[in-house]
């Protein structure tokens, strides 16, 4: 089973990567003083606000629920 891990920083530093960790969501922001950004899955977009069209959760595949899921809990 595979962890998927979470790291957060600037843009120029994720484009600076050699390569990104396809288990990884990086959520990445344009400048230090940003308050929202873009959320990767390794190389693929996942949400970003600045184009909104881009969103796709289909990206996120093979999730896998460990425990049950009870009324109004976030997933």
């Amino acid at each position: 089973m595979a962890f998927v891990k979470f790291s957060r920083g600037l843009l120029s530093t994720y484009k600076s990567l050699s390569r990104k960790d396809p288990d990884t969501l990086y959520l990445v922001y344009e400048s230090n003083e940003s308050t929202s950004g873009s959320l990767y899955l390794g190389t693929k977009l996942i949400s970003s606000v600045t184009n909104p069209s881009s969103m796709s959760l289909n990206n996120l595949t093979d999730v896998v629920i460990s425990g049950e899921l009870e009324d109004g809990m976030l997933l």
